[in-house]
């Protein structure tokens, strides 16, 4: 059977079984594996109660995040138990419970993991991002904010890199890339988790306060000063202020220009960057149909929340998709994007 009808199949079997209630993944995704493992794959001797991953390739990588995110939990566990308190030997023991039962689900029951991957994974990623431990610093994978920063490009790279996972945006945003999910599936996630992550206490960490990190700082807010300028001179709305130039000349506030910086490499890496992307490659399904005969007030709700769920995947492709297509195009709808998000960091801030 060629590999169209495959999917075709498989979107089918997943509406009439019921699904997740969210949109299945992306055609490109759907497509990588044909041409690396073949379409043939599974052998049924009849119809199956759950739809079938389409290829075995998607269905590897989602149950290598759920083994990935465990892996972490426990390095991070296994690290850090010897400082912790009782409670925070409690909370983090309930952690690593709860990404090693979500692995060994996934490699349990991959059928059913898979029919469900968007609800269990998202649940499993908001209900760990709940703890207070992840908007707390000193704590965690924020310890690794506490030494000094150092010298030289490569020392700047090392820095960069222990932003990335003592600010926790760096698990946010490989999360958001590679569990694909419905644009306002990924939207309302991604938000949701950064929301439960941001704290202004990172930028008092050793290695944010440090006399190096600050001229980093202040640099990289000066480029981003200079390149949404074009942008942000013809928003009306986006006036200029007297931090201005001082953005422009390193002069600024280090504690502002810190905390505008952060919330900005946040936001753009795990908001804009995963939506975007699930954006650009969502291959609409179109909308739910309506059941027939007489439903149970859940089957109800879920049906409504299908529509709701696709009404807004929709509202935000045609927002965000630029009437000329082409790579060219996407860029300048992330550029004018990201130009906006840095005016209101600025603005959280007190910078404008």
């Amino acid at each position: 059977m060629p590999p169209e009808e495959i999917e075709e199949s498989s979107h089918q079997s997943d509406r009439a079984n019921g699904g997740s209630g969210v949109a299945g993944p992306p055609a490109w995704w759907q497509g990588a594996a044909p041409a690396l493992l073949g379409a043939g794959m599974l052998q049924q001797s009849g119809p199956p109660p759950i739809a079938p991953p389409p290829h075995k390739f998607p269905l590897l990588l989602q149950q290598a995040v759920a083994i990935f995110g465990a892996a972490a939990q426990l390095a991070v566990t296994s690290s850090q138990w010897s400082r912790m308190q009782a409670v925070g030997r409690l909370q983090t023991a309930g952690l690593a419970l709860l990404s090693s039962s979500v692995a060994a689900f996934a490699l349990a029951f991959p059928t059913v993991f898979w029919t469900h991957r968007i609800l269990v994974l998202s649940a499993s990623r908001i209900a760990l991002y709940s703890v207070p431990s992840f908007r707390s610093v000193g704590v965690g994978s924020a310890l690794v904010l506490e030494r000094a920063a150092q010298p030289g490009w490569r020392g700047a790279l090392a820095d960069l890199g222990r932003v990335g996972v003592g600010t926790r945006l760096l698990g946010l945003a490989i999360g958001g890339v590679l569990i694909p999910a419905s644009p306002a599936v990924t939207l309302a996630v991604q938000l949701t988790l950064l929301r439960l992550t941001m704290t202004p206490d990172y930028c008092s960490a050793a290695l944010l306060t440090d006399g190096l990190m600050q001229q980093r700082t202040a640099a990289a807010a000066a480029c981003l000063q200079y390149a949404t300028l074009p942008i942000l001179g013809a928003l009306p709305a986006a006036k200029a202020s007297r931090h201005d130039a001082g953005l422009l000349h390193g002069s600024a506030p280090a504690g502002s220009v810190c905390l505008a910086t952060v919330l900005f490499l946040q936001l753009a890496a795990c908001v804009i960057g995963p939506t975007l992307l699930s954006v650009y490659s969502w291959a609409d399904p179109g909308p739910p149909a309506e059941p027939s005969g007489p439903q149970r007030w859940h089957q109800r709700c879920r049906f409504w929340a299908q529509r709701a769920e696709h009404a807004a995947s929709c509202a935000l492709c045609w927002l965000l998709h630029s009437p000329a297509g082409g790579l060219a195009s996407h860029l300048v709808v992330a550029w004018w994007l990201l130009a906006v998000t840095w005016f209101f960091c600025k603005k959280l801030a007190g910078l404008s």
